[in-house]
């Protein structure tokens, strides 16, 4: 009666590569249970994946209609319009998470918010509003090598190498175990683009050597710094 027998119904079809059989069992599931958020959510995914976009976006929307206060729903659904290029759209929904999870800087969900409205504001050009993001980012994230590396990137789109070589060195300071060979090659490009000729060597260098390593061996070196 729940509509959950016709899920599983059409988890079963769709690993059997039948799509088709699928959407018609999730259909039926919600049928009897409209409430149920995840079986628009797997419907829309099936619908994605047959290239069905304009069912699966209704599906997206619907999946947060029937819960919105459920912050998962508005990710899912950011996620589903970036890779179809609504990026607008995105941001509309990230930003809908960052609001409603103020005052609970722990969230995980207000966390990812901050990074992927960052990355596509960064990818819309909107390279300022970006930093900004990255801003917050930096005062709720403990892996700050990471955002370290995405706020460099941005300093540098931006055409202002020095800041983006102190974020670079930040990010192999405060987390060095984090895309450590990116922050190395990374500055390593913007000291040659500066002049700086050794200080370029020496971190091309070390990122060579990094990359050389078995991916165990470069997390114990370079912990041991």
């Amino acid at each position: 009666k729940d509509g959950r027998s016709y899920e599983y119904t059409a988890r079963i079809y769709n690993d059997r590569k039948m799509p088709k059989k699928a959407i018609e069992a999730l259909t039926r599931a919600i049928e009897l249970n409209p409430k149920e958020r995840d079986f628009y959510k797997y419907r829309a995914t099936i619908y994605g994946e047959l290239n069905k976009q304009d069912k699966a976006e209704a599906d997206y929307i619907k999946h947060v209609e029937v819960a919105p206060d459920k912050l998962g729903g508005y990710l899912d659904r950011a996620l589903f319009y970036r890779q179809i290029g609504k990026k607008d759209q995105a941001i509309e929904d990230l930003t809908a998470i960052i609001k409603m999870t103020d005052g609970k800087p722990s969230s995980d969900k207000r966390i990812n918010a901050f990074r992927l409205r960052a990355v596509i504001r960064s990818e819309l050009g909107k390279h300022e509003e970006s930093i900004e993001d990255l801003n917050a980012l930096l005062k709720l994230e403990k892996r700050s090598g990471e955002v370290y590396i995405l706020r460099a990137k941005e300093w540098e789109a931006l055409n202002k190498n020095h800041r983006a070589i102190d974020d670079y060195s930040k990010a192999i300071e405060s987390s060095p175990e984090f895309a450590v060979g990116e922050a190395f090659k990374g500055r390593s490009r913007l000291y040659e683009k500066l002049g700086e000729v050794e200080l370029a060597k020496n971190d091309m260098k070390r990122y060579k050597e990094i990359q050389s390593m078995p991916a165990e061996k470069q997390l114990f070196e370079i912990k041991r710094q």
